[in-house]
């Protein structure tokens, strides 16, 4: 019993905080389990994985269809590299994991939607090197 105490002290002088626990209340984002899994099976590294967070976050999370995400505001929501989220947009766009709403458009912020026909997804990382950079 003495250890325990020891323990407890120790982790409070240490400054670690007892973590509360999520609320539903504070808002939560709804995705389909069908999505979940098949972005599971795709070969995706971390900031792939995290730029279609950020878009499910903004979508989903706030009950819209589509959002306008610049690769910035991604990056700094991710806490990774401009260069690395501007990559991965890139790969999922041709992947059609996510679809760019106003392409023709350069030099504004993006208007993002996760496609969710998880069937036309392409599920290789083979890019095409004619493809226009994001």
């Amino acid at each position: 019993m003495w250890k325990v105490v020891k323990i407890q002290k120790y982790l409070g002088e240490r400054g670690y905080k007892k973590m509360k626990k999520p609320e539903y209340r504070e808002g939560y984002t709804n995705i389909s389990n069908d999505l979940m899994d098949n972005i599971c099976k795709l070969p995706l590294n971390g900031t792939d994985i995290r730029v279609i967070t950020c878009i499910f976050r903004y979508t989903a999370g706030v009950g819209r269809k589509s959002c306008k995400l610049s690769g910035s505001s991604i990056a700094k929501w991710g806490k990774c590299d401009l260069s690395s989220v501007k990559r991965a947009l890139k790969k999922l766009q041709d992947m059609k994991v996510i679809i760019r709403i106003n392409p023709e458009i350069k030099g504004k912020t993006a208007e993002l939607i996760i496609n969710e026909d998880y069937k036309c997804w392409a599920h290789t990382t083979e890019i095409n090197k004619n493809t226009e950079k994001w």
